[in-house]
Protein backbone atom coordinates (compact mmCIF):
# COMPACT_ATOMS: atom_id res chain seq x y z
CA UNK A 1 0.00 0.00 0.00
CA UNK A 2 2.09 3.13 -0.91
CA UNK A 3 -0.01 5.62 0.76
CA UNK A 4 1.07 3.68 4.37
CA UNK A 5 2.58 5.86 6.57
CA UNK A 6 6.08 4.49 8.65
CA UNK A 7 6.78 5.89 11.80
CA UNK A 8 10.46 5.05 12.62
CA UNK A 9 11.25 7.92 15.31
CA UNK A 10 9.94 6.66 18.82
CA UNK A 11 13.14 8.26 19.96
CA UNK A 12 12.02 11.35 19.46
CA UNK A 13 8.20 11.24 20.65
CA UNK A 14 5.57 7.94 20.59
CA UNK A 15 1.95 7.79 19.52
CA UNK A 16 -0.46 7.67 22.67
CA UNK A 17 -1.42 4.69 23.38
CA UNK A 18 -5.26 3.78 22.90
CA UNK A 19 -5.46 2.73 26.59
CA UNK A 20 -3.70 5.64 27.91
CA UNK A 21 -6.31 7.85 25.85
CA UNK A 22 -8.98 5.98 27.58
CA UNK A 23 -8.02 5.86 31.30
CA UNK A 24 -7.44 9.96 31.04
CA UNK A 25 -10.56 10.93 29.74
CA UNK A 26 -12.41 11.00 33.01
CA UNK A 27 -10.17 13.15 34.38
CA UNK A 28 -11.28 15.56 31.73
CA UNK A 29 -14.92 15.13 32.22
CA UNK A 30 -16.14 14.02 35.67
CA UNK A 31 -12.95 13.37 37.09
CA UNK A 32 -12.03 16.74 37.16
CA UNK A 33 -11.07 17.63 40.46
CA UNK A 34 -8.21 19.66 41.99
CA UNK A 35 -5.98 16.90 44.12
CA UNK A 36 -5.51 19.30 46.73
CA UNK A 37 -8.84 19.80 47.44
CA UNK A 38 -10.63 18.44 50.25
CA UNK A 39 -14.58 17.24 48.97
CA UNK A 40 -14.88 14.01 47.36
CA UNK A 41 -14.06 14.91 43.46
CA UNK A 42 -10.63 16.28 44.85
CA UNK A 43 -10.31 13.64 46.93
CA UNK A 44 -10.71 11.10 44.34
CA UNK A 45 -7.98 12.83 41.78
CA UNK A 46 -5.74 12.51 44.95
CA UNK A 47 -6.28 8.79 45.07
CA UNK A 48 -6.36 8.07 41.11
CA UNK A 49 -2.39 10.60 41.16
CA UNK A 50 -1.40 8.64 44.58
CA UNK A 51 -1.50 4.94 42.62
CA UNK A 52 -0.22 6.03 39.68
CA UNK A 53 2.83 7.60 41.72
CA UNK A 54 3.19 4.16 43.36
CA UNK A 55 2.48 1.52 40.17
CA UNK A 56 5.49 3.99 38.92
CA UNK A 57 7.78 3.22 42.02
CA UNK A 58 6.65 -0.10 42.32
CA UNK A 59 7.86 -0.23 38.19
CA UNK A 60 11.27 1.08 39.27
CA UNK A 61 12.39 -1.04 42.08
CA UNK A 62 11.75 2.24 44.21
CA UNK A 63 9.67 4.00 47.03
CA UNK A 64 6.49 6.10 46.32
CA UNK A 65 8.04 9.25 48.45
CA UNK A 66 10.67 9.20 45.95
CA UNK A 67 8.64 9.84 42.56
CA UNK A 68 8.49 13.51 41.85
CA UNK A 69 5.88 14.12 39.19
CA UNK A 70 6.93 17.25 36.20
CA UNK A 71 6.32 18.86 33.23
CA UNK A 72 8.86 16.33 31.67
CA UNK A 73 12.14 14.97 31.45
CA UNK A 74 14.00 18.31 30.84
CA UNK A 75 12.36 19.63 33.99
CA UNK A 76 13.27 17.05 35.80
CA UNK A 77 16.86 17.45 34.64
CA UNK A 78 16.89 20.98 35.53
CA UNK A 79 15.34 20.76 39.05
CA UNK A 80 17.61 17.62 39.89
CA UNK A 81 21.43 18.88 38.79
CA UNK A 82 20.52 22.62 39.72
CA UNK A 83 18.97 21.45 42.76
CA UNK A 84 21.73 19.19 43.65
CA UNK A 85 24.65 21.60 43.12
CA UNK A 86 22.71 24.77 45.26
CA UNK A 87 21.81 22.23 48.17
CA UNK A 88 25.55 20.89 48.20
CA UNK A 89 28.01 23.98 47.34
CA UNK A 90 29.77 23.40 50.94
CA UNK A 91 31.38 20.53 49.14
CA UNK A 92 32.26 22.53 46.27
CA UNK A 93 31.09 23.86 42.84
CA UNK A 94 32.60 20.88 40.43
CA UNK A 95 30.67 18.79 37.93
CA UNK A 96 31.61 16.19 36.13
CA UNK A 97 29.20 14.85 32.54
CA UNK A 98 29.29 12.81 29.33
CA UNK A 99 30.03 14.46 26.08
CA UNK A 100 27.36 12.78 24.60
CA UNK A 101 24.47 13.91 27.03
CA UNK A 102 21.06 14.93 26.10
CA UNK A 103 21.43 19.20 25.37
CA UNK A 104 19.04 19.78 28.17
CA UNK A 105 21.62 18.90 30.44
CA UNK A 106 24.43 20.43 29.03
CA UNK A 107 22.54 23.78 28.72
CA UNK A 108 21.55 23.43 32.42
CA UNK A 109 25.53 23.09 32.67
CA UNK A 110 26.69 25.73 30.86
CA UNK A 111 24.25 27.83 32.82
CA UNK A 112 25.42 27.17 36.14
CA UNK A 113 28.76 27.93 35.01
CA UNK A 114 27.77 30.82 33.50
CA UNK A 115 25.46 32.30 36.58
CA UNK A 116 26.37 30.23 39.66
CA UNK A 117 30.50 30.22 39.24
CA UNK A 118 30.18 26.22 38.82
CA UNK A 119 33.36 24.60 37.30
CA UNK A 120 31.99 22.40 34.78
CA UNK A 121 34.08 19.18 32.70
CA UNK A 122 33.00 16.70 29.97
CA UNK A 123 34.38 12.85 30.10
CA UNK A 124 34.86 11.58 26.72
CA UNK A 125 33.35 8.34 24.93
CA UNK A 126 34.89 6.11 22.47
CA UNK A 127 33.76 5.26 19.26
CA UNK A 128 31.28 3.10 20.19
CA UNK A 129 29.32 5.75 22.33
CA UNK A 130 30.38 4.36 25.41
CA UNK A 131 32.24 6.27 28.88
CA UNK A 132 35.48 5.93 29.59
CA UNK A 133 35.44 5.17 32.86
CA UNK A 134 39.43 5.43 33.88
CA UNK A 135 38.74 9.38 32.45
CA UNK A 136 35.79 9.69 34.59
CA UNK A 137 37.77 8.31 37.77
CA UNK A 138 40.93 10.31 36.91
CA UNK A 139 38.85 13.83 36.67
CA UNK A 140 36.96 13.28 39.95
CA UNK A 141 37.99 15.77 43.02
CA UNK A 142 37.39 16.57 46.20
CA UNK A 143 35.06 18.99 45.46
CA UNK A 144 33.35 17.08 42.33
CA UNK A 145 29.65 17.24 44.00
CA UNK A 146 28.12 15.75 41.04
CA UNK A 147 28.31 13.19 38.34
CA UNK A 148 25.75 13.15 35.58
CA UNK A 149 25.90 10.02 32.48
CA UNK A 150 22.44 9.42 30.65
CA UNK A 151 21.80 5.63 30.84
CA UNK A 152 21.21 4.89 26.93
CA UNK A 153 22.02 7.68 24.25
CA UNK A 154 19.11 8.69 22.49
CA UNK A 155 21.02 9.37 19.15
CA UNK A 156 22.98 5.89 18.56
CA UNK A 157 21.26 3.97 21.97
CA UNK A 158 24.49 3.49 23.59
CA UNK A 159 24.49 1.85 26.74
CA UNK A 160 26.02 3.63 30.08
CA UNK A 161 27.42 1.19 32.88
CA UNK A 162 25.92 3.68 35.36
CA UNK A 163 26.71 0.73 38.45
CA UNK A 164 30.28 0.99 37.61
CA UNK A 165 29.58 5.15 37.76
CA UNK A 166 27.93 4.38 40.72
CA UNK A 167 30.81 2.41 42.23
CA UNK A 168 33.18 5.29 41.61
CA UNK A 169 31.09 8.12 42.96
CA UNK A 170 29.83 6.83 45.92
CA UNK A 171 32.99 5.94 47.94
CA UNK A 172 34.02 9.86 47.59
CA UNK A 173 30.01 10.74 48.47
CA UNK A 174 29.48 12.33 45.14
CA UNK A 175 25.67 12.07 43.96
CA UNK A 176 24.90 10.60 40.46
CA UNK A 177 22.51 11.80 38.03
CA UNK A 178 21.24 9.46 35.66
CA UNK A 179 18.67 10.33 32.46
CA UNK A 180 17.18 7.62 32.25
CA UNK A 181 14.55 8.62 29.43
CA UNK A 182 14.89 6.31 26.88
CA UNK A 183 15.44 3.36 28.84
CA UNK A 184 11.65 2.16 29.71
CA UNK A 185 10.21 -0.26 27.87
CA UNK A 186 13.63 -0.60 26.14
CA UNK A 187 15.61 -2.16 28.72
CA UNK A 188 15.23 -3.47 32.07
CA UNK A 189 15.19 -0.54 34.49
CA UNK A 190 15.85 -0.87 38.40
CA UNK A 191 16.91 2.47 39.36
CA UNK A 192 17.45 1.37 43.57
CA UNK A 193 19.63 -1.53 41.97
CA UNK A 194 21.50 1.39 39.61
CA UNK A 195 21.98 3.15 42.81
CA UNK A 196 21.76 6.66 41.29
CA UNK A 197 20.74 9.64 43.53
CA UNK A 198 19.08 11.51 41.00
CA UNK A 199 16.67 10.14 37.63
CA UNK A 200 14.19 11.17 35.03
CA UNK A 201 12.06 10.12 32.56
CA UNK A 202 8.68 11.53 29.95
CA UNK A 203 5.99 10.02 29.45
CA UNK A 204 5.74 10.85 25.83
CA UNK A 205 8.84 8.42 25.38
CA UNK A 206 7.02 4.84 26.02
CA UNK A 207 3.45 5.93 24.38
CA UNK A 208 1.75 8.35 27.52
CA UNK A 209 1.44 12.01 26.77
CA UNK A 210 3.53 15.17 25.94
CA UNK A 211 3.62 17.37 29.23
CA UNK A 212 4.52 14.87 31.85
CA UNK A 213 7.52 13.27 33.61
CA UNK A 214 8.77 11.86 36.55
CA UNK A 215 12.32 13.13 38.63
CA UNK A 216 13.28 10.33 40.58
CA UNK A 217 14.86 11.98 44.19
CA UNK A 218 16.73 9.24 46.10
CA UNK A 219 15.73 8.94 49.88
CA UNK A 220 18.51 11.10 51.86
CA UNK A 221 19.56 13.27 48.81
CA UNK A 222 19.89 17.04 49.56
CA UNK A 223 18.58 18.47 47.21
CA UNK A 224 17.79 21.58 47.21
CA UNK A 225 13.87 22.65 45.58
CA UNK A 226 13.98 25.77 43.17
CA UNK A 227 10.42 25.77 42.93
CA UNK A 228 9.27 25.93 45.80
CA UNK A 229 5.52 24.58 46.61
CA UNK A 230 3.62 22.44 48.87
CA UNK A 231 2.66 20.22 45.90
CA UNK A 232 5.12 16.94 45.19
CA UNK A 233 6.70 16.76 48.47
CA UNK A 234 7.90 20.64 48.54
CA UNK A 235 9.84 19.80 45.36
CA UNK A 236 7.22 21.68 42.87
CA UNK A 237 4.93 24.33 42.97
CA UNK A 238 1.29 24.23 40.80
CA UNK A 239 -1.61 21.75 40.29
CA UNK A 240 -0.73 18.46 39.68
CA UNK A 241 -1.65 17.42 35.96
CA UNK A 242 -3.73 14.61 37.01
CA UNK A 243 -4.91 13.53 33.39
CA UNK A 244 -0.99 13.12 32.47
CA UNK A 245 0.03 11.59 35.75
CA UNK A 246 -2.65 8.77 35.34
CA UNK A 247 -1.89 8.23 31.54
CA UNK A 248 1.72 8.54 32.00
CA UNK A 249 1.34 4.88 34.33
CA UNK A 250 -0.40 3.27 32.42
CA UNK A 251 1.72 3.53 29.24
CA UNK A 252 4.17 2.74 31.88
CA UNK A 253 2.97 -0.09 33.05
CA UNK A 254 2.69 -1.91 29.59
CA UNK A 255 5.75 -0.36 28.28
CA UNK A 256 7.49 -2.32 31.48
CA UNK A 257 5.21 -5.70 30.71
CA UNK A 258 6.33 -5.08 27.33
CA UNK A 259 9.61 -4.80 27.00
CA UNK A 260 10.91 -8.21 27.22
CA UNK A 261 9.10 -8.87 23.61
CA UNK A 262 9.80 -5.57 22.06
CA UNK A 263 13.11 -6.14 22.83
CA UNK A 264 13.48 -9.44 20.76
CA UNK A 265 11.61 -7.94 17.72
CA UNK A 266 13.01 -4.65 17.69
CA UNK A 267 16.43 -6.70 17.33
CA UNK A 268 15.41 -8.61 14.21
CA UNK A 269 14.06 -5.32 13.13
CA UNK A 270 17.34 -3.14 13.48
CA UNK A 271 19.13 -6.41 11.60
CA UNK A 272 16.58 -6.07 8.77
CA UNK A 273 17.11 -2.58 8.67
CA UNK A 274 20.74 -2.10 8.17
CA UNK A 275 20.38 -5.13 5.78
CA UNK A 276 18.13 -3.26 3.50
CA UNK A 277 20.67 -0.09 3.87
CA UNK A 278 23.44 -1.89 3.43
CA UNK A 279 21.74 -3.30 0.11
CA UNK A 280 21.50 0.13 -1.01
CA UNK A 281 24.67 1.47 0.13
CA UNK A 282 27.39 -1.83 0.60
CA UNK A 283 29.97 0.92 2.51
CA UNK A 284 26.86 1.97 5.21
CA UNK A 285 28.37 1.50 8.43
CA UNK A 286 26.42 1.37 12.36
CA UNK A 287 27.44 3.75 14.23
CA UNK A 288 27.74 2.13 17.91
CA UNK A 289 27.30 -1.52 17.52
CA UNK A 290 25.08 -3.99 18.52
CA UNK A 291 26.43 -5.40 21.53
CA UNK A 292 26.34 -2.16 23.22
CA UNK A 293 23.57 0.26 22.59
CA UNK A 294 19.31 -1.15 22.89
CA UNK A 295 17.92 -2.88 19.77
CA UNK A 296 15.07 -0.34 19.34
CA UNK A 297 17.69 2.55 18.21
CA UNK A 298 20.19 2.14 14.57
CA UNK A 299 22.62 5.20 13.92
CA UNK A 300 23.48 4.62 10.64
CA UNK A 301 26.15 7.02 8.34
CA UNK A 302 25.53 6.60 4.78
CA UNK A 303 29.05 8.23 2.80
CA UNK A 304 28.22 10.67 -0.18
CA UNK A 305 24.91 11.44 1.57
CA UNK A 306 23.00 14.23 3.41
CA UNK A 307 21.36 12.89 6.24
CA UNK A 308 18.91 15.52 6.35
CA UNK A 309 18.24 15.77 2.43
CA UNK A 310 17.78 11.71 2.97
CA UNK A 311 15.00 12.28 5.90
CA UNK A 312 13.20 15.12 3.67
CA UNK A 313 13.10 12.48 0.69
CA UNK A 314 11.91 9.52 3.02
CA UNK A 315 9.16 11.80 4.67
CA UNK A 316 8.17 12.80 0.98
CA UNK A 317 7.54 8.88 0.90
CA UNK A 318 5.66 8.59 4.08
CA UNK A 319 8.43 7.18 6.30
CA UNK A 320 9.96 9.17 9.44
CA UNK A 321 13.13 8.79 10.59
CA UNK A 322 15.38 11.34 11.80
CA UNK A 323 18.98 13.02 11.55
CA UNK A 324 21.65 13.61 14.22
CA UNK A 325 22.32 17.14 12.89
CA UNK A 326 20.54 19.71 14.95
CA UNK A 327 19.02 22.89 12.78
CA UNK A 328 20.26 26.37 14.52
CA UNK A 329 19.56 29.59 13.26
CA UNK A 330 19.40 28.14 9.82
CA UNK A 331 22.76 26.65 10.15
CA UNK A 332 23.23 22.25 9.48
CA UNK A 333 25.69 21.65 12.83
CA UNK A 334 26.75 18.15 13.37
CA UNK A 335 25.10 15.80 16.01
CA UNK A 336 27.55 16.38 18.85
CA UNK A 337 27.20 12.53 20.13
CA UNK A 338 28.75 11.47 16.51
CA UNK A 339 31.80 13.99 16.60
CA UNK A 340 32.57 12.87 20.84
CA UNK A 341 32.37 9.63 19.10
CA UNK A 342 35.20 10.77 17.04
CA UNK A 343 33.10 11.15 13.41
CA UNK A 344 34.33 14.05 11.00
CA UNK A 345 31.74 16.79 10.42
CA UNK A 346 30.94 15.21 7.13
CA UNK A 347 30.17 11.86 8.75
CA UNK A 348 28.44 13.22 11.41
CA UNK A 349 25.96 15.35 8.48
CA UNK A 350 25.91 11.98 6.58
CA UNK A 351 24.32 9.53 9.83
CA UNK A 352 20.43 9.01 10.12
CA UNK A 353 18.49 7.33 13.15
CA UNK A 354 16.08 5.19 13.30
CA UNK A 355 14.28 4.16 16.06
CA UNK A 356 11.40 1.89 17.28
CA UNK A 357 9.16 2.07 19.32
CA UNK A 358 5.45 -0.07 20.64
CA UNK A 359 4.12 0.32 17.30
CA UNK A 360 6.85 -0.80 15.05
CA UNK A 361 5.63 -3.85 13.61
CA UNK A 362 7.03 -6.12 10.00
CA UNK A 363 4.80 -4.08 7.67
CA UNK A 364 6.64 -0.99 8.32
CA UNK A 365 10.19 -2.23 8.02
CA UNK A 366 9.01 -4.03 4.95
CA UNK A 367 7.96 -1.19 3.44
CA UNK A 368 10.94 0.56 4.62
CA UNK A 369 12.33 -2.02 1.90
CA UNK A 370 10.25 -0.94 -0.33
CA UNK A 371 11.34 2.72 -0.67
CA UNK A 372 14.70 3.29 0.66
CA UNK A 373 17.27 2.22 -2.15
CA UNK A 374 15.32 4.08 -4.69
CA UNK A 375 14.95 7.37 -2.24
CA UNK A 376 18.31 6.68 -1.17
CA UNK A 377 19.53 6.66 -5.08
CA UNK A 378 17.46 10.35 -5.90
CA UNK A 379 19.47 11.84 -2.67
CA UNK A 380 22.63 10.41 -4.14
CA UNK A 381 22.17 11.62 -7.83
CA UNK A 382 21.21 15.08 -6.31
CA UNK A 383 24.01 15.39 -3.94
CA UNK A 384 26.46 14.26 -7.06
Amino acid sequence: MTDRFVYLDHAATTPVRQSVVKAMEPYFTDKYGNASSPYSIGRESRAALDKSRDAIAEGLGVDSREIIFTAGATESIINSIIGAYLGNRHRGNHILTSSIEHPAVHAVLDFLKEKMDAETELVDVDSNGILKLDELESKLRDDTVLVSVMNVNNEVGSIQDIKAVVGMCEERGIMVHSDCVQSIGKMPLDLADLGVDLSCMSGHKFGGPKGIGVMYVRQGTHLEPICEGSQEFGFRAGTENVAGIVGMAVAFDEAVKGQAEHEVLHARYKQQLFEIIRDAEPAAEINGDLETCIPATLSVWLPGCSGEMLVLALDRANVAVSTGSACHTGAIDPSHVLTAMGMGRLEALGSIRISMGHTTSQEDIDRFGEVFAGVYEQVKVSAG
